[in-house]
């Protein structure tokens, strides 16, 4: 391969794309067969996102957004207009009939099909958008909350503030579309309950370099310029608070006097 590759984002099983700056272009490569599915161009791509069986993509560059059918080779859709330069943020849902974009403080919401459109007003700049894994709702991360959305109603279903001043740049949905994981630069990563929006578990950042929780939530990814690492992560207990924490006691030789722990006598 000559050509030097900028980006590259796995789609499915043995699917990857990969973007060749230089040449603006996009290529959907299936790795375990060694060949090239598809090649779009696409000048200057600050983003780039793929259906989950790879037969539509949406690419964001200089001249706009365009949502592209791969196996007639037809553009399904285009906005120069409504974006936020290449700030816009924007999500493609895994079956490739609805995208999702922002445009400062507004999402549009478009239904690919039937061209029908729903505007989400939010509390601030939006960061980050994705799509549930089923594709029937949104996730949105602005500058100040933590959202999820109806896709097909554009209503939404909670939003809950940040619980620190730190920067959101990565939103993640759980395999099984139950979790949220928000990625914060400094904080780690936070995982939040998709159904209720309450908050499960806060997963701090490392002076190792970046951490990235694994999407089924089995392990956690920490990176850097000299190496990867992938560590486990324990499963939820299963026991009630009060047996935790008899259990715990009991471990370390201690005992809880009214609301004191104390050597255990």
């Amino acid at each position: 391969m000559s050509e030097a590759v900028y980006g590259d984002s796995f789609v499915a099983d043995g699917l990857v794309v990969l973007l060749y700056g230089q040449a603006g272009k996009t290529v959907l490569r299936d790795v375990e067969h060694n060949r090239d599915l598809w090649t779009r161009r696409c000048r200057s791509c600050a983003w780039i996102g793929v259906s989950a069986d790879g037969s539509r993509a949406a690419h964001l560059g200089v001249d706009g957004l365009e949502i592209w059918d791969a196996a007639p080779d037809r553009v399904l859709f285009t906005e120069t207009a409504r974006l936020n330069g290449l700030q816009t943020t924007l999500s493609l849902s895994p079956d490739g009939k609805r995208v999702a974009w922002s445009e400062a403080s507004v999402v549009h919401l478009r239904d690919l099909d039937s061209g029908r459109e729903r505007t989400l007003r939010l509390d601030g700049s939006a960061r980050q958008l994705g799509f549930s894994p089923d594709s029937r709702q949104l996730g949105v991360v602005t500058t100040g909350s933590v959202s999820v959305w109806d896709a097909a109603e554009g209503q939404a279903l909670w939003t809950v503030l940040h619980s620190t001043s730190d920067k959101p740049f990565e939103l993640h949905w759980s395999v099984d579309e139950r979790t949220l994981m928000v990625q914060y630069e400094a904080l780690g990563t936070e995982l939040i309950d998709a159904r209720t929006g309450d908050w499960l578990a806060r997963l701090p950042g490392t002076r190792a370099g970046v951490l990235t929780v694994r999407p089924d939530l089995g392990a956690k990814v920490v990176n850097n310029e000299a190496n990867w690492e992938l560590r486990p992560l324990p499963g939820p207990a299963r026991d009630s608070p009060a047996e935790s924490l008899a259990s715990t006691l009991k471990k370390t030789g201690l005992a809880l006097k009214g609301v004191d722990v104390v050597a255990a006598p």
